[in-house]
């Protein structure tokens, strides 16, 4: 349980608004400020300032948020581990779609057989929801391919892996012959806010390019679904080479080769930084990814 101060200064800096922080803690305006001038003063330090009228955190309020929130995460894994005390382990765990479905259950199976008195929850959502709900304690640890911060939380790299180019074993290639030439071809990609399209998103930027260069684009949040459009050849796609492993193995799928696109991206295990779990965490996932 943390001094309720924290829990004001924590809730602050979720709403940059003393008004809205008051009004989720159920305390008063005053009593909000009267929190955070008692933490400034035990601190001899400014946590916020206004910039534009706008509430902003000072480099000190940036410091001590990060280590507050550590110290909250942990304190909810704290109260679990003490309410189950004697009762086997919980952990909860997030994955992106594509790694979820594509990458964790080959490795899940054997990691569940060495840990038979283990209660694992696996929620499975795109890279940012994922990172919110970590902010938040709702997860212990994250497995995904975005990108994120790397000074704000602690990770471990499980891999590296390549995105390809992918069409349906019968669709016509013959007139690609490069990255612009694939613009007269629908796009299937996935939702914003997925990591893999992100990554290709910021591959398309840096040549110049966007997703509204190529001549029809389906946007859909189920990696699956798309395989299925293209495999029958309705457009293409750029996922993750293992997500099309197993169609490419049956011939249902080809990937159609570039000599001007090449990209790599880090699968990540991420938690919060300074957590007193980050070794265990660090353990599981050793295990996770043999």
């Amino acid at each position: 349980m943390l001094d309720l101060r924290i829990r004001t200064f924590l809730e602050v800096c979720h709403c940059m608004n003393y008004t809205k922080a008051a009004e989720a803690l159920n305390l008063t305006q005053p009593a909000v400020s009267k929190h955070i001038r008692s933490l400034e003063e035990y601190y001899q330090v400014k946590l916020f300032h206004y910039e534009n009228r706008k509430l902003r955190l000072t480099e000190q309020g940036i410091f001590l948020r990060n280590a507050m929130e550590a110290m909250y995460h942990d304190s909810i894994r704290v109260k679990d581990a003490i309410v189950s005390l004697k009762q086997r382990e919980q952990i909860k765990i997030g994955a992106t779609l594509s790694i979820g479905g594509y990458y964790l259950p080959e490795h899940l199976t054997s990691f569940l057989e060495k840990h038979p008195d283990m209660d694992i929850s696996v929620t499975i959502a795109a890279t940012g929801e994922l990172l919110q709900k970590l902010d938040h304690g709702e997860l212990a640890f994250i497995l995904c391919e975005g990108n994120f911060s790397k000074q704000d939380y602690d990770y471990k790299l499980m891999k590296s892996s390549h995105l390809t180019v992918f069409c349906g074993a019968d669709y016509d290639i013959s007139d690609i012959t490069g990255m612009e030439s694939l613009f007269s071809h629908r796009l299937f990609l996935r939702e914003k806010g997925s990591g893999t399209r992100e990554i290709f998103e910021h591959f398309l930027n840096e040549k110049g390019y966007s997703v509204s260069s190529f001549f029809s684009c389906c946007e859909m949040n189920n990696p699956e679904l798309i395989l299925k459009m293209v495999s029958e050849g309705m457009g293409i796609s750029v996922l993750y080479h293992d997500v099309g492993k197993g169609l490419l193995a049956e011939g249902r799928l080809k990937e159609i080769p570039l000599p001007d696109f090449h990209l790599e991206h880090e699968l990540n295990a991420i938690w919060n930084k300074g957590s007193i779990y980050g070794k265990h965490y660090a353990e599981l996932v050793d295990e996770l990814i043999r």
